[in-house]
């Protein structure tokens, strides 16, 4: 039947509309009635299949096939476009920060609820409103506020109560032809004003922050990232941090353009490959530990056991890593595949991607359109998709060192493939050394520092002066890595700089290079 031929793989179809709706739900808000109205029709329209249709087995979606395939994909179109509402087109309450951006001084207070990013002139941080003080009148109020601080002040972290006085300003962009919407990059983090105030003007305040769950592990990431401060004074202390603890805030400009000419920017994310190792230990320790008891050996449990054990150290090194795409992504494309070994089933790496996009659309609709998620996602497609290209003869597939060395090469080359009309849209810069440099890079950093650092950061909590030593010789690794790549990247044909491809552009790449490596 068509229906089931197209729904071949039935998350796959479902994302992909729930992805439209998010896209026209951030170009057209506002039309929250009518999309309402779509899945009260697409649901009663589901609901009538399943209670009237015909068929020996009663559950046929609907008689007309075309409907049957068409009525899903309406749904969550429907779904995805409300989904983003909130974002797009908020509904503010009445004492919510915004509407009190009009430039007058106030007394503010509130908790820091990010790490503060700190810079040549001052620092920089979100502050979660709780007070305003206008007059002598002190009343409570909701809303983010970007927060630049000046000079010197107080040692400021995540969780800190403070106040003090500063204008509240409305965020607003510079209007350039094609430039960075800022008011909008912004707005999907639900910050809608900022302010500025001179750090000497801060007040640490003894009022009792807000508790979320959050806090905890800011804390706890805040503390590694002082550890790391302390173990590595040069330019390898920042690059640690992001490649750790996903703090890239601190990263400079410069390093960045090393990483990016070079073909390596994605190192400075945490991916698969952290997540990988983190799970990897915990599920050879779990079974280790587990095989001493004679009663899970007997009914087959060791496995099973280290498995459902595994997702919490995969889980809670996401979450003092911060969650960023990538590392969501990796998470539950892992989570998926330890679960195989309870169900007892082959995964479909595909629709593990798709489940992997699917939760994280669902749980945060703006992630469609950060750069990283988009990245992350098209690579790891890209791989699963051309890497079979790169099988070698049965003859040749035996000499493990070889097999090793196509499968690396062809993970680096479909990666660079799968992200190279996004990497010219939004960086209009391409990298001729690549390949090159992740064979350096890639097994430098990814083989020796990153493990180095997370096995110091798990002797932490038992000796920080232990965890120091680790954490420095991750840093001594990382110097002589960054040496190699600054001379990769200092090479004159590097990078080329190229045209901005339309978005037309891009969609025939990519539907080519479906073309190409589906219907073989």
């Amino acid at each position: 039947m068509m229906t089931d031929k197209f729904y071949y793989r039935p998350i796959l179809p479902l994302l992909i509309a729930m992805m439209a709706g998010i896209s026209l739900g951030a170009i057209r808000p506002g039309y929250t009635v009518i999309a309402r109205a779509v899945i009260c029709v697409c649901m009663t329209t589901v609901a009538c299949a399943f209670l009237f249709g015909k068929g020996k087995s009663g559950l046929r979606l609907i008689s007309a096939p075309a409907i049957a395939a068409v009525t899903p994909l309406v749904l969550f179109i429907a779904l995805g476009y409300l989904a983003i509402q909130h974002w797009t087109a908020p509904v503010f309450p009445d004492n919510h920060i915004k509407h009190f951006s009009d430039n007058n001084y106030r007394q503010i207070s509130g908790t820091i609820v990010s790490r503060p990013v700190i810079h040549s002139h001052g620092k920089k941080f979100v502050l979660s409103a709780r007070s305003l003080t206008v007059d002598g009148r002190c009343f409570p109020v909701t809303g983010k506020i970007r927060v630049t601080a000046g000079g010197q002040g107080p040692d400021l972290g995540a969780g800190d109560s403070i106040s003090f006085r500063g204008r509240i300003k409305s965020l607003h962009n510079f209007n350039n032809p094609g430039g960075f919407n800022y008011r909008e990059y912004m707005a999907l983090q639900q910050i809608w004003c900022s302010t500025y105030t001179r750090g000497k003007n801060i007040v640490l305040e003894d009022t009792p922050p807000r508790q979320s769950m959050g806090m905890p592990l800011a804390r706890m990431r805040e503390k590694l990232a002082r550890l790391i401060d302390r173990s590595v004074q040069n330019r390898s202390g920042p690059i640690l941090k992001a490649l750790l603890i996903g703090d890239r805030a601190g990263i400079p400009d410069a390093v960045r353009n090393t990483f990016n000419r070079a073909g390596v920017g994605h190192l400075l994310a945490i991916s698969g490959l952290h997540i990988g190792i983190v799970a990897t230990t915990a599920f050879y320790l779990f079974s280790r530990l587990l095989s001493l008891w004679p009663f899970l050996l007997w009914r087959a449990w060791t496995r099973k056991g280290a498995a459902l054990l595994s997702m919490l150290p995969v889980t809670g090194y996401a979450l003092i890593a911060g969650m960023s795409p990538s590392t969501q992504r990796a998470v539950v494309m892992i989570c998926v595949f330890l679960m195989t070994f309870w169900f007892e089933r082959e995964h479909d790496p595909v629709n593990t991607l798709a489940i992997a996009a699917g939760l994280i659309l669902i749980c945060f609709p703006p992630a469609l359109f950060s750069i990283s998620f988009q990245l992350s996602f098209t690579a790891v497609l890209a791989i699963i998709l051309g890497l079979p290209l790169f099988r070698l003869p049965e003859t040749v597939r035996t000499v493990r060192p070889v097999r090793k060395m196509v499968v690396f090469c062809g993970v680096t080359v479909m990666a660079i493939l799968g992200t190279l009309p996004l990497t010219l849209y939004y960086f209009n810069q391409v990298s001729m050394v690549g390949l090159i440099a992740n064979w350096i890079a890639v097994p430098l950093i990814g083989f020796v520092v990153v493990p180095l650092g997370l096995a110091a950061l798990c002797l932490y909590p038992l000796s920080p002066a232990a965890a120091s030593v680790g954490i420095q010789a991750a840093g001594i690794v990382l110097e002589n890595a960054l040496d190699i790549l600054n001379v990769i990247a200092g090479l004159p044909f590097a990078a080329v700089r190229t045209i901005t491809p339309s978005l037309l552009e891009i969609s025939c790449y990519y539907i080519f290079f479906m073309a190409v490596f589906t219907m073989r």
